[in-house]
């Protein structure tokens, strides 16, 4: 039997203020008066997407100083400093969604929906699509470093065979190889605070 995963916070708060909500009796007219929060969930939903992708980063990036760096890891990761990016710089692109109204309407299904006005659309589309092809492509570059490296050392006798690691990286290049080469569609990163499915 298949079990389904666990929600996400992200998903949880964005479905519950920009959808839910919305359509729920007495906090549908204050949706209606107040469409700049459509915008504010969309932006926040953005946020999530951007720390998500930087997380995997960030990681990629830890892994590859264990191989290649093992002497300076420790002194590298021991202060916080990755925090600040983490956290910070996703929270950037707040300041350039402060002047978007937002819009809230009905949808084909006959439910209301908050958005972005159509220009923030197009623009945070643009933006999102281009943190992603840069995270996606230093993480597949600090992690193809990192296995080649360490089947080096497996090669060499220096490094014992790791199950959990090797196991990893067979579901990484799987991954990998899936979004890149298009085998199947990847599921949509880009959290939208749409009633629909995407095609």
């Amino acid at each position: 039997m298949e079990t389904l995963p666990a929600p996400r916070i992200d998903q949880l708060i964005t479905s519950l203020f920009a959808v839910r909500l919305v359509n729920f009796g007495i906090f549908t007219n204050f949706y209606l008066n107040n469409a700049w929060l459509a915008s504010a969930m969309y932006t926040l939903s953005n946020v999530f997407a951007y720390q998500q992708f930087i997380g995997q980063t960030l990681i990629s990036m830890n892994r590859f100083t264990v191989f290649w760096l093992p002497t300076k890891h420790k002194r590298i990761w021991k202060r916080k400093w990755y925090l600040f990016i983490l956290i910070g710089l996703p929270l950037l692109v707040i300041p350039t969604r402060i002047s978007d109204g937002g819009k809230v309407e009905v949808t084909k299904s006959g439910v209301l929906g908050s958005y972005a006005s159509d220009a923030m659309e197009d623009r945070a589309l643009y933006m999102t699509s281009t943190v992603y092809i840069v995270n996606g492509t230093l993480t597949v570059i600090f992690s193809v470093l990192s296995v080649l490296k360490y089947w080096r050392l497996r090669v060499s006798g220096n490094v014992m065979p790791i199950p959990q690691l090797e196991a990893r990286f067979q579901v990484s290049r799987k991954a990998y190889f899936e979004f890149y080469f298009g085998m199947r569609k990847p599921n949509i990163l880009f959290l939208s605070t749409s009633t629909t499915t995407p095609a």
